[in-house]
């Protein structure tokens, strides 16, 4: 069995990428919508989406990029450990 290890700062930068491209996809969508349904639901699911302003969606697009890298380094630390003790294990 080989130890495969992830990258913690390169998935770290490309969830937070995802997460900022998302955003903007729900920026976009919200300015051309007209359903009610959505205009109530985003405000609460993202960060900085009540003022859709310039600086709102830089607000957004900050928490985006923090809570990317959070759970990107999150994933990528625990995967490695994860998969180092199995191969310890298993040997």
């Amino acid at each position: 069995m080989t130890n495969a290890r992830i990258p913690v700062l390169a998935t770290s930068f490309a969830t937070c990428m995802v997460l900022m491209v998302a955003f903007l996809a729900c920026v976009l969508l919200w300015s051309i919508s007209h359903h009610p349904a959505m205009h109530l639901l985003l405000p609460h699911i993202l960060v900085g989406f009540p003022a859709v302003t310039a600086t709102g969606i830089i607000v957004g697009l900050i928490g985006s990029l923090v809570v990317g890298n959070v759970l990107g380094a999150t994933f990528a630390v625990s995967f490695n450990v994860w998969n180092a003790l199995s191969a310890r294990l298993s040997a």
